[in-house]
């Protein structure tokens, strides 16, 4: 993934650290060494926001989230919902910070990270239940209440992508949704298993557990048709196994009538987010990506 980046890769083995891995390790051998990994990643990430740890209940369940409000607020009538990756296995609200950070900066928007079951102790749709209880309440009079936007852009990055998606689709089903201004889409995991690779059959298989067959569209966004969705900003850099799925999902939702844009950033790897505090060229893609929030943002809301 760092074919050319030789010195991080110099500077990461040199810690001793590379990406957790569930399908050859122990469960939570995988997630401290992911969580250091990211961690990592982002050391120098600029913590220049201000904090909020939000608790509440939803369908007698607690949920946790954590708002990050930039020093220049640009846009205030809308927020971010930040969804973290990690293959829906990894990942928490502390790795989440130095992004979420870099986000709000950015766009001038208010974030919130959200803090979603993993797998596999919870399969899907448990993840989606999450986020969706979280964008919900985000949306509610309580939260108004509170100082919290009523409109909000998805912003989610590789597991969180495809999360942002399915979330994206039933608040099209939903009478009486939240309102979801776009999608800023980074190196998603759209189009189901790579059936080549044992890490991706390991964490799909287990995403997928409690869904029969007939029901994989509900989590997988190629499959999903039909959908009235808002605009999509999809971002994926030329080294990223991924790369294809962005293209396609790109392409699936161009063929029907959807607004998608889709950049390809050359020489960036998986999770470049992370990175971006050590890596211009990622430093440079998140800009991109923050300058499409921030335009869903004025189309959408008003702001100027």
């Amino acid at each position: 993934l760092f074919d050319h980046w030789p010195d991080l890769q110099a500077h990461l083995h040199g810690l001793g650290l590379k990406p957790g891995d569930p399908s050859t390790q122990d469960l939570e051998v995988a997630r401290a060494q992911h969580e250091a990994y990211l961690l990592a990643l982002s050391a120098s990430e600029e913590l220049d926001g201000r904090e909020r740890l939000v608790s509440f209940d939803v369908d007698s369940r607690r949920h946790r989230v954590l708002t990050v409000e930039p020093q220049a607020p640009k846009i205030p009538p809308c927020g971010v919902l930040y969804l973290r990756g990690a293959g829906w296995w990894g990942g928490s609200l502390q790795s989440s910070r130095p992004v979420a950070h870099r986000v709000a900066r950015e766009t001038g928007m208010l974030v919130c990270a959200v803090d979603y079951r993993r797998i596999p102790e919870h399969p899907f749709p448990a993840q989606l239940d999450d986020v969706w209880a979280a964008l919900s309440w985000l949306s509610s009079p309580a939260a108004q209440a509170e100082g919290l936007p009523q409109r909000w852009i998805l912003w989610g990055e590789s597991a969180g992508a495809s999360l942002a998606v399915c979330v994206a689709a039933r608040a099209s089903e939903a009478r009486e949704g939240p309102a979801i201004d776009g999608l800023v889409l980074l190196y998603g995991n759209h189009g189901g298993p790579h059936v080549h690779v044992e890490r991706s059959r390991w964490i799909w298989e287990r995403y997928l557990a409690g869904l029969a067959p007939n029901g994989y569209a509900q989590a997988i966004p190629a499959l999903q048709t039909g959908h009235r969705l808002p605009a999509a900003y999809l971002a994926v850099g030329l080294d990223d196994p991924l790369l294809n799925d962005s293209r396609r999902m790109h392409h699936h939702w161009v063929g029907e009538g959807l607004a998608s844009h889709l950049k390809e950033f050359a020489g960036l790897p998986h999770s470049f987010a992370a990175m971006a505090a050590m890596l211009r060229p990622a430093a440079l893609a998140v800009a991109d990506c923050a300058a499409a929030a921030r335009s869903m943002a004025q189309d959408r809301c008003g702001a100027h």
